[in-house]
């Protein structure tokens, strides 16, 4: 798939905020300056000025990365904000895991269904 859908995105943050327990808000955004229904995953620890993106490596890719955004001014922290901080980059680094699981599971499906199409417009039975 060479992109990701707002929908579908959706749908995925859906199901991982559903089973994990975050205090960070995260959403779907779509995305300027594409003509496509492209969404961008954000992430937004609470309690820090920051949001971390998260999206395909590249166009096309399964593999997702987190960029995480410059603040113009020092952020100072005692232990305990650095450690719930912490707990957020976690479930962030799980959701970009599962956001890529996610991702190589619908590929995969449609590299199955374009097999199984090829095969039968062949005259061949689909292999299974």
């Amino acid at each position: 798939m060479p992109y990701r859908t707002h929908t579908l995105l959706s749908r995925w943050v859906a199901e991982f905020t559903a089973a994990h327990t975050t205090s960070s808000t995260i959403e779907v955004l779509r995305q300027d300056g594409f003509d496509e229904d492209t969404g961008l995953v954000v992430l937004r620890p609470r309690g820090i000025d920051t949001e971390l993106y998260l999206e395909p490596a590249s166009a096309g890719a399964s593999r997702f990365v987190i960029t995480l955004t410059r603040t113009d001014v020092d952020i100072t922290v005692d232990s305990l904000e650095l450690l719930l901080l912490s707990e957020e980059l976690k479930t962030a680094s799980l959701l970009c895991d599962f956001l890529e699981s996610k991702s190589r599971e619908r590929d995969e499906l449609h590299r199955s269904a374009v097999t199984r199409t090829e095969d039968t417009s062949r005259g061949r039975p689909a292999l299974r």
